[in-house]
Parts: structure tokens; sequence; C-alpha cells
């Protein structure tokens, strides 16, 4: 019989002591499930969190993460929680991501619980000179095969326009050569 099944029996038996009984269920509980690996926080292949496999929403992304500028260096994490456990008591996460401008791409091992997506967006991703959107799709399984997904907007700006001169001198248009042979 598991400490545990041991102390709420004792906690729903004994009458006396239930405020004794009810603290070390508690202690027993976040001992489980706050310290030994499996549960509580971590990276997916030592810990994870228990619970449905869960990734954050959109709105609760930092700005940084929905929004880049042509040139200049992207980096936003995106972390899971929750999911199955493998056979070996791991969360084991796999990620598939969509929708990125060119310039930027993802890393995460399958085994890890954040996802990583940086790079530098080009000038190619830019229509017209302006601000363009892009419909990003972070999907994440886990060992059981359970997915979920999140879908933001990533909007990528042009940036400072490169400057460009033309000059044209005034000397070149009206300059006449005269050619004396002698």
């Amino acid at each position: 019989m598991s400490t545990m099944s041991v102390l709420v029996r004792k906690f729903v038996l004994g009458s006396a002591g239930c405020l004794a009984a009810l603290s070390a269920v508690l202690l027993a509980i976040c001992m489980s499930g706050c310290f030994a690996g499996g549960h509580g926080s971590g990276g997916g292949g030592v810990g994870g969190t228990s619970g449905p496999l869960a990734l954050p929403s959109a709105s609760s992304l930092p700005a940084g993460c929905l929004n880049t500028t042509v040139g200049t260096t992207y980096t936003c994490d995106i972390t899971a929680s929750g999911g199955t456990e493998n056979s070996s008591g791991k969360y084991i996460y796999t990620w598939q991501i969509a929708g990125l401008p060119s310039g930027l791409s993802f890393t995460a091992s399958t085994n890890t619980q954040t996802v990583t997506i940086s790079g530098t967006a080009q000038a190619q991703d830019i229509v017209g000179g302006r601000a363009t959107t892009f419909t990003v799709t972070v999907k994440v399984s886990d060992s059981a095969g359970t997915n979920v997904s999140l879908t933001y907007t990533l909007n990528v700006s042009p940036g400072a326009a490169p400057l460009t001169m033309k000059t044209q001198s005034p000397l070149l248009t009206r300059m006449s050569v005269r050619l004396i042979l002698s």
C-alpha cells in the first residue's frame, strides 16, 4: 500500500489528529508531485507537468514573439505543459511548426518541453514594402500521440528603407566639348 493511501486511510478512519493527518497527506502529495521527477516543472525528458497536454494561448505570448523586423534577430520560446508520460516516466514532446517566414526556423529535440523559433526575417518576406503578417501554427504531440496546436499571427515589418541617392550633375547636361585640331 502506498504512503499516500495509508495517510488518506488514517485521515478518513481516525477522528483524532485530523489536522496532522491532513498536513501529512498534503506534504506527501507535494513531495511526490513537486520533487519526484515526472511531475513538477522541468524539461520534457526530465520533468514536464502533470495534466492534459497544453500550449499557451496566442494572447499570452510575449510581444517579441508576435513582431519582428527584416534584418533583426528574432527569438521566441514556446513551452508545452502536461501530457502523457512514456513507459519510463518521462515526458516526450514532438514539435511541428508551419507558416514561418523565410529566414526563421525552429529547434527542439524530441524530448524537449520548449521549442525555440529563431532567425532573421528576410526582405523577400515583405509584400509591397509594407508590414506583412504570417499565420504560424505550432503543434506539439506527447508520447501517447495526443496533440495540441497554437496558431498566432507574426507581423514582419520592413524596417528602415535603404538610403538610395540619385544624382545628376548639371555640368554633364550643359557641358559641351570643343575639340581643336591643329
